[in-house]
């Protein structure tokens, strides 16, 4: 058999902070590979998170997303 192996590779993980562009706040910090940063721009849910996304496009704006860390390992 061969052993389960990821699409990604050993270091193609990110940390992502989404900024409010209203007031310049960090309000979330994600850890992913891949597009995983602009899931939660897709989301309709009731989180705090998707609440705050609804409303600053409410305002006429969306949310900074920045990658500030590349190359990091699933741990």
């Amino acid at each position: 058999m061969k052993p389960v192996t990821s699409d990604h590779g050993q270091n193609d993980y990110y940390v992502y902070v989404y900024i409010d562009p209203r007031n310049n706040e960090e309000f979330y910090y994600g850890k992913g590979c891949g597009s995983r940063k602009d899931a939660h721009l897709r989301g309709t849910g009731k989180s705090p998170l998707s609440k705050r996304i609804k409303a600053i496009r409410k305002a006429g704006a969306e949310p900074t997303v920045r990658v500030i860390a590349r190359g990091l390992t699933q741990e």
